[in-house]
């Protein structure tokens, strides 16, 4: 697999997770106030994923600049 599509897939998965963290609050409401601190346990861990895929896809950006065949882009 070309490094541009692991890097678009994973800027994907950065995007889910980040629906995931911002529909927490709407999921929580239904959740039995004995499992929440399990719920926000996992949204932790969410977020914690998010920054680290967010970071670790910027670095994995920023080393394959070139990875983008020109002839996709059309005319600069």
């Amino acid at each position: 697999m070309s490094n541009f599509i692991k890097i678009v897939r994973n800027y994907e998965n950065i995007c889910k997770i980040g629906k995931e963290i911002i529909n927490h609050k709407d999921l929580i409401k239904h959740v039995a106030p004995t499992n929440l601190d399990k719920e926000f346990h996992k949204q932790d861990n969410r977020i914690q994923e998010f920054v680290k895929l967010t970071k670790s896809t910027h670095e994995d950006w920023h080393k394959n600049t070139n990875s983008i065949n020109e002839y996709w882009t059309g005319w600069s």
